[in-house]
Protein backbone atom coordinates (compact mmCIF):
# COMPACT_ATOMS: atom_id res chain seq x y z
CA UNK A 1 0.00 0.00 0.00
CA UNK A 2 1.46 3.35 -1.00
CA UNK A 3 0.11 6.30 0.78
CA UNK A 4 0.76 9.52 -0.95
CA UNK A 5 1.23 12.93 1.10
CA UNK A 6 1.09 16.46 -0.25
CA UNK A 7 1.68 18.30 2.87
CA UNK A 8 4.31 19.79 5.49
CA UNK A 9 2.26 20.75 8.40
CA UNK A 10 5.45 22.61 10.72
CA UNK A 11 7.81 21.29 8.99
CA UNK A 12 6.58 17.72 9.40
CA UNK A 13 5.37 15.59 6.86
CA UNK A 14 2.53 13.13 7.65
CA UNK A 15 0.53 9.99 6.87
CA UNK A 16 -3.09 10.59 5.25
CA UNK A 17 -3.12 14.46 4.95
CA UNK A 18 -3.80 16.71 2.39
CA UNK A 19 -2.89 20.53 3.18
CA UNK A 20 -0.95 22.57 0.58
CA UNK A 21 2.70 24.28 1.77
CA UNK A 22 4.76 26.30 -0.12
CA UNK A 23 7.55 24.38 1.02
CA UNK A 24 7.04 21.86 -0.76
CA UNK A 25 5.13 21.48 -4.38
CA UNK A 26 5.44 17.79 -4.85
CA UNK A 27 4.33 14.95 -3.08
CA UNK A 28 5.87 12.23 -0.61
CA UNK A 29 4.91 8.66 -0.59
CA UNK A 30 4.78 6.99 2.05
CA UNK A 31 5.83 2.73 1.69
CA UNK A 32 3.89 1.93 4.79
CA UNK A 33 5.06 -1.58 4.97
CA UNK A 34 8.94 -0.69 4.16
CA UNK A 35 8.88 2.52 6.56
CA UNK A 36 10.30 4.39 3.31
CA UNK A 37 9.41 7.31 1.96
CA UNK A 38 10.03 8.79 -1.50
CA UNK A 39 10.58 12.64 -2.69
CA UNK A 40 9.62 12.24 -6.65
CA UNK A 41 11.48 15.34 -7.12
CA UNK A 42 13.39 16.66 -4.74
CA UNK A 43 14.14 19.62 -6.43
CA UNK A 44 10.42 21.05 -6.28
CA UNK A 45 11.80 21.10 -1.78
CA UNK A 46 11.81 25.24 -1.62
CA UNK A 47 12.52 25.52 1.83
CA UNK A 48 13.65 23.76 5.09
CA UNK A 49 11.48 20.36 5.04
CA UNK A 50 11.44 17.37 7.80
CA UNK A 51 10.43 14.00 6.53
CA UNK A 52 9.40 12.35 9.36
CA UNK A 53 8.54 8.79 9.54
CA UNK A 54 6.16 7.73 12.66
CA UNK A 55 6.63 4.37 14.32
CA UNK A 56 10.04 3.48 13.27
CA UNK A 57 11.63 4.47 16.56
CA UNK A 58 15.36 5.85 16.71
CA UNK A 59 16.69 3.46 14.18
CA UNK A 60 14.95 5.07 11.29
CA UNK A 61 15.00 8.98 12.31
CA UNK A 62 13.76 11.50 10.52
CA UNK A 63 15.44 13.28 7.52
CA UNK A 64 15.82 17.27 7.46
CA UNK A 65 16.45 18.53 3.81
CA UNK A 66 17.35 22.23 4.40
CA UNK A 67 17.17 24.03 0.98
CA UNK A 68 19.75 27.55 0.22
CA UNK A 69 20.89 29.46 -2.46
CA UNK A 70 24.66 30.18 -3.13
CA UNK A 71 26.55 33.37 -2.24
CA UNK A 72 25.68 34.45 -5.86
CA UNK A 73 22.57 32.97 -5.80
CA UNK A 74 23.36 30.66 -9.26
CA UNK A 75 22.86 27.71 -7.43
CA UNK A 76 20.23 26.20 -5.51
CA UNK A 77 21.38 23.87 -2.73
CA UNK A 78 20.05 20.68 -0.75
CA UNK A 79 21.49 18.99 2.02
CA UNK A 80 20.19 15.91 3.51
CA UNK A 81 20.82 15.41 6.86
CA UNK A 82 20.34 12.70 9.76
CA UNK A 83 21.04 14.16 12.25
CA UNK A 84 21.76 18.33 12.96
CA UNK A 85 24.96 17.09 14.66
CA UNK A 86 27.18 15.66 11.52
CA UNK A 87 27.30 16.25 8.29
CA UNK A 88 24.62 15.86 5.53
CA UNK A 89 24.37 12.24 4.39
CA UNK A 90 23.60 13.58 1.14
CA UNK A 91 23.88 16.82 -1.00
CA UNK A 92 22.35 18.16 -4.29
CA UNK A 93 23.12 21.02 -6.25
CA UNK A 94 21.52 22.55 -9.56
CA UNK A 95 22.25 25.78 -11.09
CA UNK A 96 19.00 28.24 -11.28
CA UNK A 97 19.71 29.07 -14.88
CA UNK A 98 18.97 25.49 -16.18
CA UNK A 99 15.72 24.70 -17.20
CA UNK A 100 15.96 21.13 -18.50
CA UNK A 101 17.48 18.97 -15.34
CA UNK A 102 17.59 15.42 -14.80
CA UNK A 103 15.01 14.84 -11.99
CA UNK A 104 16.57 13.68 -8.77
CA UNK A 105 14.25 10.94 -6.85
CA UNK A 106 15.35 10.87 -2.74
CA UNK A 107 14.65 7.15 -0.92
CA UNK A 108 14.44 7.47 2.83
CA UNK A 109 14.29 4.21 4.07
CA UNK A 110 15.96 2.21 6.91
CA UNK A 111 19.60 2.22 5.42
CA UNK A 112 18.62 4.94 3.39
CA UNK A 113 19.54 7.46 1.55
CA UNK A 114 20.18 7.27 -1.90
CA UNK A 115 19.26 9.42 -4.73
CA UNK A 116 17.80 8.59 -8.13
CA UNK A 117 19.19 10.99 -11.26
CA UNK A 118 16.45 9.88 -13.64
CA UNK A 119 15.21 11.33 -16.99
CA UNK A 120 11.93 10.12 -18.13
CA UNK A 121 12.13 11.07 -21.35
CA UNK A 122 15.16 8.98 -21.80
CA UNK A 123 13.92 6.30 -19.63
CA UNK A 124 16.94 5.86 -17.43
CA UNK A 125 18.34 6.26 -14.30
CA UNK A 126 21.39 6.54 -12.21
CA UNK A 127 21.30 4.95 -8.58
CA UNK A 128 23.58 6.61 -6.07
CA UNK A 129 24.32 4.76 -2.98
CA UNK A 130 26.53 5.62 -0.26
CA UNK A 131 30.00 6.99 -1.52
CA UNK A 132 29.34 7.90 -4.91
CA UNK A 133 28.74 11.04 -6.82
CA UNK A 134 27.52 12.91 -10.38
CA UNK A 135 28.84 15.80 -11.57
CA UNK A 136 27.39 17.54 -14.70
CA UNK A 137 28.80 20.72 -15.46
CA UNK A 138 26.99 23.88 -15.00
CA UNK A 139 23.43 21.62 -14.43
CA UNK A 140 23.71 19.55 -10.96
CA UNK A 141 25.84 17.70 -8.78
CA UNK A 142 25.29 14.96 -6.44
CA UNK A 143 26.84 13.45 -3.77
CA UNK A 144 26.54 10.79 -0.91
CA UNK A 145 29.75 10.89 0.98
CA UNK A 146 30.61 6.75 2.03
CA UNK A 147 33.46 4.97 1.21
CA UNK A 148 32.93 3.11 -2.61
CA UNK A 149 35.40 -0.34 -2.10
CA UNK A 150 37.18 -1.52 -4.82
CA UNK A 151 39.07 -3.91 -3.58
CA UNK A 152 39.02 -7.37 -2.80
CA UNK A 153 37.42 -6.65 -0.30
CA UNK A 154 -4.06 -18.62 6.24
CA UNK A 155 -5.79 -22.27 5.04
CA UNK A 156 -5.11 -25.17 6.95
CA UNK A 157 -3.95 -28.02 4.08
CA UNK A 158 -2.31 -31.40 5.25
CA UNK A 159 0.43 -32.39 2.91
CA UNK A 160 2.70 -35.48 3.32
CA UNK A 161 6.25 -34.18 2.50
CA UNK A 162 8.61 -36.38 0.20
CA UNK A 163 12.04 -37.13 -0.15
CA UNK A 164 14.06 -34.97 -2.41
CA UNK A 165 12.20 -31.67 -2.93
CA UNK A 166 12.91 -28.25 -3.12
CA UNK A 167 11.00 -26.28 -0.52
CA UNK A 168 10.83 -22.32 -1.01
CA UNK A 169 9.38 -20.84 2.06
CA UNK A 170 7.99 -17.20 1.41
CA UNK A 171 5.96 -14.99 3.52
CA UNK A 172 6.43 -11.45 1.54
CA UNK A 173 5.30 -10.38 -2.11
CA UNK A 174 5.50 -13.61 -2.41
CA UNK A 175 4.69 -13.07 -6.45
CA UNK A 176 7.67 -11.91 -6.62
CA UNK A 177 9.74 -14.58 -4.88
CA UNK A 178 7.78 -17.57 -7.58
CA UNK A 179 8.70 -15.38 -10.29
CA UNK A 180 12.21 -15.35 -9.35
CA UNK A 181 12.70 -19.20 -8.81
CA UNK A 182 10.29 -20.09 -12.05
CA UNK A 183 11.99 -17.91 -14.60
CA UNK A 184 15.43 -19.38 -13.19
CA UNK A 185 14.48 -22.59 -13.87
CA UNK A 186 12.69 -21.97 -17.03
CA UNK A 187 15.16 -20.46 -18.42
CA UNK A 188 17.00 -23.34 -17.52
CA UNK A 189 20.30 -21.49 -15.73
CA UNK A 190 20.96 -24.45 -13.33
CA UNK A 191 22.61 -25.97 -16.16
CA UNK A 192 25.44 -23.32 -15.89
CA UNK A 193 25.93 -24.23 -12.42
CA UNK A 194 28.85 -26.97 -12.04
CA UNK A 195 27.79 -30.09 -10.37
CA UNK A 196 28.87 -30.88 -7.30
CA UNK A 197 31.91 -33.29 -6.08
CA UNK A 198 29.49 -35.34 -4.14
CA UNK A 199 26.01 -34.93 -5.94
CA UNK A 200 25.71 -38.51 -6.22
CA UNK A 201 25.55 -38.92 -2.46
CA UNK A 202 22.80 -36.46 -2.53
CA UNK A 203 21.35 -37.82 -5.48
CA UNK A 204 20.99 -41.19 -3.77
CA UNK A 205 19.72 -40.05 -0.20
CA UNK A 206 17.54 -37.37 -1.30
CA UNK A 207 17.37 -34.92 1.35
CA UNK A 208 15.56 -32.15 1.43
CA UNK A 209 16.04 -29.00 0.92
CA UNK A 210 14.28 -25.45 1.99
CA UNK A 211 15.26 -22.13 1.29
CA UNK A 212 14.54 -19.60 3.32
CA UNK A 213 12.95 -16.01 1.32
CA UNK A 214 10.83 -14.47 3.86
CA UNK A 215 11.16 -11.04 5.55
CA UNK A 216 10.25 -7.62 4.52
CA UNK A 217 13.84 -6.91 3.27
CA UNK A 218 13.66 -3.44 4.41
CA UNK A 219 17.62 -2.99 4.02
CA UNK A 220 17.24 -3.22 0.60
CA UNK A 221 14.11 -1.59 -0.47
CA UNK A 222 15.66 1.08 -2.02
CA UNK A 223 16.68 -1.46 -4.51
CA UNK A 224 14.14 -3.44 -5.30
CA UNK A 225 10.89 -0.83 -4.78
CA UNK A 226 7.72 -2.31 -3.80
CA UNK A 227 7.32 -4.69 -6.93
CA UNK A 228 10.03 -7.19 -5.83
CA UNK A 229 11.31 -8.05 -2.80
CA UNK A 230 15.28 -8.90 -1.89
CA UNK A 231 15.04 -12.32 -2.80
CA UNK A 232 14.14 -11.20 -6.45
CA UNK A 233 16.48 -8.57 -6.12
CA UNK A 234 17.90 -7.61 -9.80
CA UNK A 235 21.74 -7.98 -10.54
CA UNK A 236 23.68 -6.70 -13.59
CA UNK A 237 23.94 -10.06 -15.18
CA UNK A 238 20.80 -11.71 -16.75
CA UNK A 239 17.48 -10.49 -15.71
CA UNK A 240 16.21 -14.58 -14.47
CA UNK A 241 19.25 -14.37 -12.87
CA UNK A 242 18.16 -12.73 -9.03
CA UNK A 243 19.46 -13.03 -5.67
CA UNK A 244 18.29 -15.82 -4.87
CA UNK A 245 19.13 -17.52 -7.48
CA UNK A 246 22.40 -17.93 -5.60
CA UNK A 247 20.32 -20.80 -3.26
CA UNK A 248 19.01 -22.15 -5.98
CA UNK A 249 22.85 -22.80 -7.64
CA UNK A 250 23.51 -24.48 -4.21
CA UNK A 251 20.70 -26.63 -4.80
CA UNK A 252 21.71 -26.97 -9.04
CA UNK A 253 25.10 -28.52 -7.70
CA UNK A 254 23.44 -31.25 -6.16
CA UNK A 255 21.26 -31.84 -9.59
CA UNK A 256 18.08 -31.68 -7.97
CA UNK A 257 16.38 -29.49 -10.77
CA UNK A 258 14.68 -30.86 -13.89
CA UNK A 259 12.46 -28.81 -15.93
CA UNK A 260 9.12 -30.68 -14.80
CA UNK A 261 10.01 -28.81 -11.88
CA UNK A 262 7.34 -31.60 -9.89
CA UNK A 263 9.88 -31.31 -6.69
CA UNK A 264 9.44 -27.77 -6.53
CA UNK A 265 7.23 -26.99 -3.33
CA UNK A 266 6.25 -23.35 -2.18
CA UNK A 267 5.24 -22.70 1.75
CA UNK A 268 3.97 -19.79 1.84
CA UNK A 269 2.65 -17.38 4.91
CA UNK A 270 -0.04 -15.00 3.18
CA UNK A 271 -1.35 -17.44 0.53
CA UNK A 272 -1.09 -15.06 -2.08
CA UNK A 273 0.49 -17.17 -4.76
CA UNK A 274 -1.55 -20.23 -6.19
CA UNK A 275 -0.73 -24.02 -7.47
CA UNK A 276 -0.79 -27.13 -6.95
CA UNK A 277 2.57 -27.15 -5.57
CA UNK A 278 1.79 -24.25 -3.37
CA UNK A 279 1.88 -25.34 0.42
CA UNK A 280 -0.15 -22.55 3.26
CA UNK A 281 1.53 -22.38 6.44
CA UNK A 282 -1.08 -20.87 8.48
CA UNK A 283 0.75 -18.19 11.43
CA UNK A 284 -1.31 -16.61 13.40
CA UNK A 285 1.36 -14.47 15.02
CA UNK A 286 5.28 -14.20 13.80
CA UNK A 287 6.78 -17.60 15.14
CA UNK A 288 10.50 -16.51 13.76
CA UNK A 289 12.76 -19.23 11.12
CA UNK A 290 12.52 -21.49 13.75
CA UNK A 291 8.93 -21.99 14.01
CA UNK A 292 7.86 -21.64 11.20
CA UNK A 293 9.70 -24.38 10.04
CA UNK A 294 8.78 -26.40 13.62
CA UNK A 295 5.13 -25.52 12.25
CA UNK A 296 5.09 -26.91 9.02
CA UNK A 297 7.26 -30.17 10.17
CA UNK A 298 3.97 -30.44 12.83
CA UNK A 299 1.36 -29.95 9.64
CA UNK A 300 3.54 -33.00 7.79
CA UNK A 301 4.14 -29.78 4.90
CA UNK A 302 8.02 -31.57 5.21
CA UNK A 303 8.88 -34.78 5.71
CA UNK A 304 11.22 -35.86 8.73
CA UNK A 305 12.58 -39.26 7.72
CA UNK A 306 15.40 -38.09 5.42
CA UNK A 307 17.60 -34.82 6.42
CA UNK A 308 17.00 -30.99 5.60
CA UNK A 309 19.04 -28.66 4.27
CA UNK A 310 18.38 -25.19 5.20
CA UNK A 311 20.07 -22.57 3.25
CA UNK A 312 19.13 -18.75 3.14
CA UNK A 313 18.09 -16.77 0.05
CA UNK A 314 20.11 -13.17 0.66
CA UNK A 315 23.67 -14.86 1.04
CA UNK A 316 26.04 -15.17 -1.89
CA UNK A 317 28.33 -17.93 -1.97
CA UNK A 318 30.40 -20.62 -4.14
CA UNK A 319 30.19 -23.12 -1.59
CA UNK A 320 29.71 -26.74 -2.65
CA UNK A 321 26.68 -27.90 -0.50
CA UNK A 322 27.61 -31.30 -1.36
CA UNK A 323 31.01 -31.14 0.19
CA UNK A 324 29.04 -30.28 3.45
CA UNK A 325 26.51 -33.05 2.85
CA UNK A 326 29.18 -35.87 2.48
CA UNK A 327 31.00 -34.44 5.83
CA UNK A 328 27.36 -34.78 7.50
CA UNK A 329 26.78 -38.35 5.87
CA UNK A 330 30.39 -39.45 6.75
CA UNK A 331 29.01 -39.34 10.58
CA UNK A 332 25.90 -41.58 11.40
CA UNK A 333 25.67 -40.21 14.74
CA UNK A 334 25.39 -36.45 13.36
CA UNK A 335 22.40 -34.64 14.96
CA UNK A 336 22.92 -31.54 12.73
CA UNK A 337 26.04 -30.57 10.90
CA UNK A 338 26.78 -26.51 10.79
CA UNK A 339 29.28 -25.66 7.90
CA UNK A 340 31.29 -22.71 9.18
CA UNK A 341 32.64 -19.82 7.56
CA UNK A 342 35.82 -17.50 8.89
CA UNK A 343 34.31 -14.29 9.61
CA UNK A 344 36.72 -11.54 10.51
CA UNK A 345 36.32 -10.19 14.25
CA UNK A 346 34.86 -6.67 12.79
CA UNK A 347 32.22 -8.98 11.49
CA UNK A 348 31.86 -11.66 14.32
CA UNK A 349 28.84 -10.14 16.75
CA UNK A 350 26.75 -10.21 13.60
CA UNK A 351 26.90 -14.60 13.74
CA UNK A 352 25.92 -17.14 15.40
CA UNK A 353 29.56 -18.29 16.74
CA UNK A 354 30.67 -21.93 17.37
CA UNK A 355 33.87 -23.24 19.48
CA UNK A 356 34.55 -27.00 18.36
CA UNK A 357 36.90 -29.59 19.37
CA UNK A 358 38.13 -31.64 15.84
CA UNK A 359 37.53 -35.09 15.27
CA UNK A 360 39.55 -37.89 14.37
CA UNK A 361 38.68 -39.00 11.28
CA UNK A 362 40.32 -41.17 8.36
CA UNK A 363 42.73 -39.47 5.47
CA UNK A 364 40.33 -39.67 3.07
CA UNK A 365 37.18 -38.52 4.72
CA UNK A 366 36.28 -34.70 5.38
CA UNK A 367 37.77 -33.23 8.61
CA UNK A 368 34.85 -32.40 10.80
CA UNK A 369 35.02 -30.95 14.47
CA UNK A 370 32.28 -31.49 17.68
CA UNK A 371 30.38 -28.28 18.47
CA UNK A 372 30.95 -27.40 22.28
CA UNK A 373 29.01 -24.40 22.51
CA UNK A 374 26.70 -22.59 20.56
CA UNK A 375 26.45 -18.66 21.15
CA UNK A 376 23.89 -16.56 18.91
CA UNK A 377 25.73 -13.35 18.44
CA UNK A 378 27.55 -12.27 21.19
CA UNK A 379 27.45 -8.70 21.84
CA UNK A 380 31.09 -9.10 22.87
CA UNK A 381 32.59 -11.99 20.54
CA UNK A 382 36.04 -12.84 22.51
CA UNK A 383 34.44 -12.49 25.68
CA UNK A 384 31.03 -14.72 25.49
CA UNK A 385 32.96 -17.01 22.54
CA UNK A 386 36.65 -17.38 23.08
CA UNK A 387 36.57 -20.89 21.66
CA UNK A 388 35.47 -19.98 18.88
CA UNK A 389 38.41 -17.56 17.95
CA UNK A 390 41.16 -18.72 16.00
CA UNK A 391 44.18 -16.17 17.42
CA UNK A 392 46.67 -17.16 14.54
CA UNK A 393 44.04 -16.20 11.75
CA UNK A 394 42.31 -13.18 13.82
CA UNK A 395 38.43 -15.06 12.43
CA UNK A 396 35.94 -16.55 14.11
CA UNK A 397 33.93 -19.97 13.64
CA UNK A 398 30.82 -18.31 12.26
CA UNK A 399 27.58 -20.21 11.35
CA UNK A 400 26.58 -18.50 7.71
CA UNK A 401 22.91 -19.48 7.69
CA UNK A 402 23.39 -23.15 6.35
CA UNK A 403 22.05 -26.14 8.53
CA UNK A 404 21.82 -30.00 7.50
CA UNK A 405 19.50 -31.64 10.38
CA UNK A 406 19.11 -35.12 10.88
CA UNK A 407 15.62 -36.78 10.80
CA UNK A 408 16.14 -37.72 14.81
CA UNK A 409 16.81 -33.61 15.21
CA UNK A 410 13.88 -33.03 12.64
CA UNK A 411 11.55 -34.84 15.09
CA UNK A 412 12.29 -32.77 18.08
CA UNK A 413 12.05 -30.19 15.89
CA UNK A 414 8.28 -30.92 15.05
CA UNK A 415 7.21 -31.49 18.71
CA UNK A 416 8.19 -28.30 19.43
CA UNK A 417 5.71 -27.05 16.40
CA UNK A 418 2.89 -29.30 17.10
CA UNK A 419 1.66 -26.49 20.06
CA UNK A 420 3.90 -23.54 19.19
CA UNK A 421 2.20 -20.27 20.09
CA UNK A 422 5.61 -17.55 20.22
CA UNK A 423 8.77 -16.51 18.54
CA UNK A 424 11.28 -19.63 17.81
CA UNK A 425 14.60 -18.54 16.39
CA UNK A 426 16.12 -21.41 14.53
CA UNK A 427 19.85 -20.55 16.10
CA UNK A 428 18.92 -19.54 19.90
CA UNK A 429 15.87 -21.29 20.19
CA UNK A 430 16.67 -24.51 18.95
CA UNK A 431 20.82 -24.82 17.82
CA UNK A 432 21.99 -23.44 21.05
CA UNK A 433 19.69 -26.08 23.23
CA UNK A 434 20.71 -29.21 21.14
CA UNK A 435 24.05 -28.50 21.25
CA UNK A 436 24.24 -28.81 25.14
CA UNK A 437 22.18 -31.45 24.97
CA UNK A 438 24.11 -33.66 22.80
CA UNK A 439 27.00 -32.51 24.80
CA UNK A 440 25.27 -33.99 28.13
CA UNK A 441 24.94 -37.10 25.49
CA UNK A 442 21.16 -36.52 26.43
CA UNK A 443 20.28 -36.39 22.47
CA UNK A 444 20.05 -40.00 21.61
CA UNK A 445 19.15 -41.76 18.04
CA UNK A 446 16.23 -44.36 17.79
CA UNK A 447 18.75 -47.00 19.10
CA UNK A 448 19.75 -45.34 22.48
CA UNK A 449 23.00 -44.11 21.20
CA UNK A 450 24.29 -40.14 21.87
CA UNK A 451 24.17 -38.12 19.12
CA UNK A 452 26.97 -35.24 18.37
CA UNK A 453 26.16 -31.77 16.80
CA UNK A 454 29.37 -31.51 13.77
CA UNK A 455 30.44 -28.71 11.94
CA UNK A 456 33.20 -28.58 8.74
CA UNK A 457 34.41 -25.93 7.00
CA UNK A 458 32.25 -24.27 4.28
CA UNK A 459 34.23 -25.55 1.52
CA UNK A 460 34.10 -24.45 -2.43
CA UNK A 461 33.64 -27.40 -5.58
CA UNK A 462 36.95 -29.38 -5.09
CA UNK A 463 38.26 -28.15 -1.26
CA UNK A 464 39.24 -25.68 0.50
CA UNK A 465 37.68 -22.42 2.01
CA UNK A 466 34.50 -21.52 0.30
CA UNK A 467 33.93 -17.56 -0.27
CA UNK A 468 31.04 -16.37 1.48
CA UNK A 469 28.95 -12.77 2.02
CA UNK A 470 25.79 -11.76 3.21
CA UNK A 471 24.17 -9.01 0.39
CA UNK A 472 22.18 -7.16 2.73
CA UNK A 473 23.24 -3.76 2.23
CA UNK A 474 22.84 -1.61 -1.00
CA UNK A 475 26.45 -1.20 -1.60
CA UNK A 476 27.47 -4.47 -1.27
CA UNK A 477 26.14 -5.08 -4.58
CA UNK A 478 28.63 -2.98 -6.61
CA UNK A 479 31.33 -3.60 -3.74
CA UNK A 480 30.92 -7.04 -4.92
CA UNK A 481 30.49 -7.29 -8.62
CA UNK A 482 33.74 -4.77 -8.46
CA UNK A 483 35.56 -7.59 -6.70
CA UNK A 484 34.18 -10.30 -8.95
CA UNK A 485 35.31 -8.68 -12.28
CA UNK A 486 38.71 -8.14 -10.41
CA UNK A 487 39.25 -11.65 -9.69
CA UNK A 488 38.00 -12.80 -13.24
CA UNK A 489 39.72 -10.37 -15.01
CA UNK A 490 42.61 -11.76 -13.12
CA UNK A 491 42.99 -15.52 -13.18
CA UNK A 492 39.92 -15.99 -15.38
CA UNK A 493 36.51 -17.64 -15.10
CA UNK A 494 36.99 -21.24 -14.83
CA UNK A 495 40.40 -21.28 -12.52
CA UNK A 496 40.26 -22.33 -8.99
CA UNK A 497 42.14 -19.54 -8.07
CA UNK A 498 39.13 -17.30 -8.28
CA UNK A 499 37.95 -16.79 -4.94
CA UNK A 500 34.33 -17.18 -7.01
CA UNK A 501 35.54 -19.98 -8.85
CA UNK A 502 32.30 -22.46 -8.97
CA UNK A 503 29.87 -19.55 -9.58
CA UNK A 504 28.11 -19.71 -12.75
CA UNK A 505 30.78 -18.57 -15.74
CA UNK A 506 28.15 -16.28 -17.42
CA UNK A 507 28.13 -14.37 -13.82
CA UNK A 508 31.62 -14.21 -13.62
CA UNK A 509 31.43 -12.92 -17.19
CA UNK A 510 29.21 -10.23 -16.32
CA UNK A 511 30.61 -9.03 -13.83
CA UNK A 512 33.59 -7.70 -15.90
CA UNK A 513 30.75 -6.55 -18.89
CA UNK A 514 28.97 -4.43 -16.75
CA UNK A 515 31.76 -3.02 -13.97
CA UNK A 516 33.63 0.09 -15.76
CA UNK A 517 37.40 -0.69 -14.27
CA UNK A 518 37.86 2.87 -14.22
CA UNK A 519 35.08 4.58 -12.34
CA UNK A 520 33.85 1.49 -10.70
CA UNK A 521 29.83 2.40 -11.68
CA UNK A 522 27.90 -1.06 -12.47
CA UNK A 523 25.42 -1.37 -15.44
CA UNK A 524 22.57 -3.02 -15.19
CA UNK A 525 22.83 -4.99 -19.01
CA UNK A 526 24.26 -3.51 -22.40
CA UNK A 527 20.76 -1.46 -22.48
CA UNK A 528 22.00 0.55 -19.94
CA UNK A 529 25.14 1.73 -21.24
CA UNK A 530 23.60 2.93 -24.28
CA UNK A 531 20.98 4.66 -22.29
CA UNK A 532 24.21 6.33 -19.94
CA UNK A 533 25.63 7.72 -24.10
CA UNK A 534 22.43 9.29 -24.77
CA UNK A 535 22.30 10.99 -21.00
CA UNK A 536 25.67 12.43 -22.32
CA UNK A 537 24.59 13.57 -25.65
CA UNK A 538 21.48 15.43 -23.61
CA UNK A 539 23.43 17.24 -20.80
CA UNK A 540 27.00 16.96 -22.30
CA UNK A 541 30.38 15.97 -20.50
CA UNK A 542 29.98 14.82 -16.49
CA UNK A 543 31.81 13.15 -13.84
CA UNK A 544 29.90 10.19 -11.93
CA UNK A 545 31.98 7.91 -9.47
CA UNK A 546 31.42 4.82 -6.53
CA UNK A 547 28.86 3.03 -5.76
CA UNK A 548 26.66 4.21 -8.40
CA UNK A 549 24.16 1.98 -10.60
CA UNK A 550 22.50 2.50 -14.09
CA UNK A 551 19.40 1.53 -14.87
CA UNK A 552 18.19 1.36 -18.24
CA UNK A 553 14.47 2.55 -16.98
CA UNK A 554 13.73 5.25 -14.77
CA UNK A 555 11.04 3.36 -12.57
Amino acid sequence: MITKISSVKNNQVYRGQSLVTPAFKGKVEVKEESFQSIIPNVLDVDRLLLVKRSGLGKQNPAYLINVEDSENASQKILEIYEDTLSGPVAKVKKNNDVVDAPQVRLKVGKFGPTLEIYDPQLDMKIQLLKGSSLTIPRVIEAVIPGVAKTGNKKNDITFNGRKGEIQVVTNYNEGATKEAVESYVDSKLFSAVPTGDYAQRMSGDKPNMMILAGGFGTRLFNLTGSDLNKPALILPTKPDYRLMANALDLVAKSKYFNHKKDNLIYLTGQATIKGDNVRHVVQEKNLGDGGCIAKALARNHCATDTPLIILNADTFTNADITRAYEAFAQNPDAAILIPYYAASEDRASGFGLMSARPKDVDEDKIKVSVIEQFIEKPKDPLKEAPGAYNAEEGTFMANPGIYIISPRALEALKEKGINIDSELGLAKGFITPLVKMCNENNFLDAEGNPMKCYTALLEKKGGGAAYWDDLGLDVTIPETFRDMAQETKKYGPESSSNKYFGMPKFLLNDAIKNVDERTGIIYMNDRAKSKLEAFREKYGNFILEGNAIIYDTCV
